[in-house]
């Protein structure tokens, strides 16, 4: 998922180099970040021998471990974790490779087989692996990845929880411009929303916004992918617009306003597990366990838990699957 927050001084989960999704708010300080600066990192997660999770087993190099990996994103690595202590549970030998990047870089992965099992997002994904995917339901969507995703490799049951992309404004600018929608962007001059590079390509970005709801809007490149640096921008007035994940506690904290989509230009962004053939049936029956239970509500629960008590994923991980009777 690559495409999608007023967080602590320092990310709340810093198992690994941070460019992705969400990158680590230890960049804050460094101001709005181009890509080619924040990508500069001689760390690479999938040629480390130990992985990047927090509390993660090494495994062995068998074929029988099979390699969970996440975005460089803290709610992603949650869900990550998740789903490789619940394959563990099932009896799994599990290898962490967490923090990864954005699609570009661990979908080839997949591809190849060096990654087992991620979470995923079913819109962005799908436009990723196939530029011309229709609108449609997240069933739609997901019948849609069966087609795409390449050979040995599978799309899980898909969760109720979704994590969208979003023009965010805050609550006074709303107010100021009688804004609801998308589509009320629509006129207001040198309108900026700050998001990764490649928001720049994204059908929801500036040429999906004009597009679909006359919507003329430039990127300011912030490579932290929702991050503190990108709700910083907004606060202080630099841009109008952000891109924030609606899983994002900021955005309840600080009062923000999510516009409408009606016209459905993000598509919807239901977490779905992929995983390669080493999953077998007592691994997917697991993962799906997860995917289950997995709620909106309880995806922002996690990752409040992420940004208020600084707690790693595994931690945060190990007690919500407690709770919920999957683990003992």
């Amino acid at each position: 998922m690559t495409h999608r927050r007023r967080l602590p001084a320092r990310s709340p989960i810093t198992t690994g180099p941070v460019v992705g999704r969400r990158s680590l708010a230890a960049l804050a300080g460094t101001g709005i970040v181009a890509l080619g600066a924040a990508a500069c990192s001689n760390d690479d997660p999938l040629k480390s021998d130990s992985g990047s999770g927090s509390g993660g087993s090494d495994g062995g190099s068998g074929s029988g471990e099979i390699v969970v990996g996440s975005q460089q994103y803290y709610s992603n690595e949650i869900i990550a974790e998740l789903f490789a202590q619940a394959l563990e549970g099932s009896g799994a030998t599990v290898k962490r490779q967490f923090q990864i990047g954005q699609r570009e870089v661990y979908v080839p992965e997949l591809q190849k087989g060096t990654i087992d099992v991620i979470p995923e997002y079913l819109g962005n994904l799908l436009q990723y692996l196939d530029e011309s995917a229709a609108k449609g339901t997240a069933d739609d969507l997901a019948k849609g990845l069966e087609k795409a995703l390449d050979d040995g490799l599978r799309a899980l049951p898909y969760a109720e929880a979704t994590d969208q992309d979003s023009y965010t404004v805050t609550k006074d600018f709303a107010s100021q411009n009688s804004l609801k929608d998308i589509g009320d962007l629509a006129g207001i001059s040198d309108l900026k929303i700050a998001a990764n590079p490649e928001f720049e390509e994204r059908p929801y970005g500036p040429k999906g916004a004009k597009s679909d709801y006359g919507v003329d809007i430039t990127v300011v490149p912030v490579s932290d992918s929702g991050g503190p640096l990108t709700l910083k921008s907004l606060m202080d007035g630099k841009v109008q617009v952000a891109d924030l994940y609606t899983s994002d506690p900021a955005i309840v904290k600080n009062d923000l306003v999510p516009l409408e989509d009606p016209k459905v230009m993000v598509l919807p962004e239901n977490v779905v597990p992929i995983v390669s053939s080493k999953v077998d049936d007592a691994g997917a029956a697991a993962i799906k366990k997860v995917t289950d239970a997995l709620s909106t509500d309880e995806l922002i629960a996690l990752n409040t838990r992420s940004v208020d008590e600084k707690a790693d994923s595994a931690t945060i991980a190990k007690a919500w699957l407690k709770d919920k009777g999957i683990a003992k």
